[in-house]
């Protein structure tokens, strides 16, 4: 009775725990950046007194940075971005006074789904044309130069995932087959994935930080980091997988690693939280709509479990549960049919997902996420197709006919979860329509900056700014800009200029369809002079 007492507080704990750490919940993806002030390549009259970040989604500033640097590569600003209160998608850094110069902003920040983000983009103050030294670029690039502990962190998501996976399985068929003897290779197993999904999980929170700052290897020791992880979205959802994962170690441990009846309840809760901690955490946190990405997530995490966990521990534990006994051929039996319902499902939540993250077909072929993705499929039919031919075997010669196949299996499973664990750290679509267009061209030493903010389609600002020869204020006679979309028969049409600033001109257009567009320029400098240029512009959905 006491037992059960304390299994009913240990449940209520563990929901209250993750029900304090689960915030408002966010709408996007991998965030992109939308917008700047100042704009990307403008040409300022004065200086400006903050930099502003316009993202997409919401954003981190915990580990992020807004670092400014002049045309010779110093250092004139920067800090840890400032997060609006009114919107959390963006970022400011206040400025000092800036003199008449060339400048490059570097930014990083935390997208939503706890992955970092980082850019640059070049802004001019005054008239006169000032170019930026190859001290600025190299500065400038050692500045957005992650030392971070991207393969580190990305063999930690490997460990956290097999851990998990095996114990989902494990816990499947120790509920179902809880009067059977337990070897001691099974508990083994069973304490082995723990111990690998519970410090794996300590590890991520110490290696967090570092890895989204883009921080050194050795800057990991430092505590001030691990507290910053510990206020982050990210280091919540790490400290409740800890809690769940000691709940469960505990009622484990207390039956000699058997899902003893009376405790099946607070195992399974364990095992759903865990799991949900890694949706909570990665990609279908950050998808639309929360009640459709993350209950996919996690039932396609569960599925993979069950499959994957049952293998691995059939394949290790062969003695005991492909040993061809009466309760070993029950096992197996019931793993086949329960298999052949978990499989189909599995499939068809990652088919959904991947739609949703990459919205549509496009994105298998365009993106390393999609093509990382077909990898991924290619491996699990081939996995399939042996699970096939064991299950055929099986009718013909009971258990122990899966000792030839399980092996090969239990190691093409260890490639497929590497892989998905690194699907995890790739944006699921390009964000490239989020960044800026910007060219330069030149015509008889006349320049002419063009840019494009968003690159996709819907409302866009397009950036004119004319430099005369010797960056002299001498007026043009005439500007004007025109635009097609000639793939799609959208014929040439004008681009209405607003004149902002000195040889500065700003139009507002809508981008209908994805593209390739041709953005024309004309420039009159004088009465006998026409001046054209033309650049293509990619317009992404």
């Amino acid at each position: 009775m006491a037992s059960r007492f304390r299994g009913v507080w240990l449940s209520t704990l563990l929901g209250l725990l993750l029900a304090a750490v689960l915030p408002a919940l966010p709408a996007s993806a991998h965030a992109g950046l939308e917008g700047s002030e100042p704009a990307p390549s403008s040409v300022l009259a004065v200086s400006p007194t903050e930099i502003a970040l316009f993202f997409d989604e919401p954003i981190d500033v915990v580990f992020g940075s807004i670092r400014v640097l002049d045309a010779q590569g110093e250092e004139v600003a920067a800090g840890r971005p400032q997060r609006d209160d009114d919107n959390s998608s963006i970022a400011r850094l206040p400025l000092p006074t800036l003199p008449e110069s060339a400048y490059i902003v570097v930014w990083r920040v935390t997208s939503s789904d706890s992955h970092p983000v980082q850019g640059s983009f070049e802004f001019q103050i005054g008239s006169a044309v000032s170019l930026l030294s190859e001290a600025a670029t190299v500065a400038a690039s050692a500045a957005a130069e992650s030392h971070g502990l991207s393969t580190l962190f990305l063999f930690i998501r490997w460990v956290t995932f097999m851990g998990i996976i095996v114990l989902v399985g494990g816990c499947a068929l120790l509920t179902k087959f809880n009067r059977l003897p337990i070897s001691v290779r099974t508990s083994s197993v069973m304490l082995g994935a723990w111990l690998f999904a519970f410090f794996a999980t300590l590890q991520s929170l110490i290696a967090y930080g570092p890895h989204v700052s883009g921080l050194k290897i050795w800057e990991a020791r430092r505590l001030s980091l691990l507290q910053d992880t510990l206020t982050t979205h990210f280091g919540r959802m790490q400290l409740v997988r800890i809690a769940a994962l000691v709940v469960l170690a505990a009622v484990l441990r207390s039956s000699r690693w058997r899902v003893v009846r009376g405790y099946t309840v607070l195992v399974w809760l364990s095992i759903v939280v865990a799991i949900g901690t890694i949706s909570f955490s990665g990609h279908a946190y950050s998808q639309t709509p929360l009640v459709v990405s993350i209950p996919l997530d996690m039932v396609h995490f569960a599925t993979i479990g069950f499959w994957v966990g049952s293998v691995v521990l059939f394949a290790i534990d062969r003695g005991g549960w492909l040993s061809g006994d009466e309760h070993s051929t029950q096992a197996v039996n019931w793993f086949s049919r329960v298999a052949g319902f978990a499989v189909p499902v599995m499939v068809a939540t990652g088919v959904a997902q991947a739609w949703i993250m990459m919205q549509g077909v496009s994105g298998v072929t365009d993106t390393q996420y999609g093509r990382t993705l077909v990898v991924k499929t290619s491996l699990v039919a081939v996995v399939v197709a042996l699970g096939g031919v064991a299950r055929k075997a099986l009718r013909r010669s009971g258990p122990k006919s899966l000792q030839q196949t399980l092996s090969i299996e239990a190691i093409l499973i260890a490639v497929i979860i590497a892989i998905t664990a690194s699907l995890v750290a790739l944006p699921p679509r390009s964000v490239s329509s989020l960044e800026p267009f910007a060219t330069t061209l030149v015509r008889q030493d006349v320049l002419v900056n063009i840019t494009v903010t968003p690159t996709r389609v819907g409302n866009s600002e397009v950036h004119v700014i004319i430099t005369p020869p010797g960056g002299s204020l001498q007026q043009m006679q005439s500007v004007t800009a025109r635009i097609a979309l000639p793939a799609s028969n959208i014929p040439t049409g004008p681009l209405a200029l607003d004149k902002v600033g000195p040889n500065h001109y700003v139009a507002n257009y809508r981008f209908a369809f994805e593209g390739t567009w041709k953005l024309e320029v004309l420039v009159v400098p004088t009465a006998n002079t026409t001046l054209l240029y033309s650049t293509d512009v990619e317009i992404e959905n």
